[in-house]
């Protein structure tokens, strides 16, 4: 499925013109793409909005269910923010994945396929290659992702997230997730063959 089946996409919003961030802790914390470390955020690093700045751009915040993108700078940047953080303001320079109510898909499945080949190849695809590199919204709606099982996903999601946190190098990790990938796509396909039948 297409991500724009089951989800929408919502840019984030620059700070208005000469407005700077607040010089305290606030709570409204500003996302830059800087932030967005390992599928969440660096909290520490974070910089913050006063009530006034934050007003003038309220419509553009992420919630902690919402999944977000980099669609400039480091572009296909994936994620979520912690509960802690949830409502923060979202950069111009990121987007946000909002599933719909009853979304085949689960956060944290789509954090990882877009994280690894099957998806990261996509969001290369898609980006425009111009003086400044550019991931458009309507694009990233365009993204298939494969669906399996709820289960399914959830034990993708686990395996992905235990084999991150253990000391298997990148290149075994990925022949395993490229293994597991293949066995999906084959599953799948051998699933939409059969209901032919």
């Amino acid at each position: 499925m297409s991500i724009g089946e089951f989800g929408k996409v919502k840019g984030g919003k620059r700070l208005p013109k000469g407005e700077p961030y607040a010089d305290h802790k606030t709570n409204h914390p500003y996302i830059r793409v800087i932030d967005m470390v390992n599928h969440s955020v660096n909290i520490p690093a974070l910089v913050y909005l006063t009530q006034a700045t934050h007003e003038k751009i309220e419509k553009y915040t992420i919630s902690s269910k919402d999944i977000y993108i980099s669609i400039a700078g480091t572009i296909g940047q994936v994620g979520a923010i912690p509960d802690s953080i949830d409502g923060a303001n979202l950069t111009e320079n990121a987007a946000k994945i909002v599933l719909n109510q009853n979304a085949p898909v689960e956060k944290d499945y789509l954090i990882w396929y877009l994280s690894l080949p099957a998806g990261a190849k996509q969001i290369e695809e898609k980006t425009m290659h111009t003086t400044q590199p550019k991931l458009a919204l309507y694009r990233i709606e365009e993204i298939e992702v494969l669906v399996p099982t709820i289960d399914e996903q959830r034990s993708f999601a686990a395996f992905v997230r235990q084999s991150d946190k253990s000391k298997l190098s990148a290149s075994e990790m990925m022949r395993i997730v490229n293994q597991i990938t293949m066995a999906l796509y084959q599953f799948v396909g051998f699933a939409t063959h059969h209901h032919r039948h």
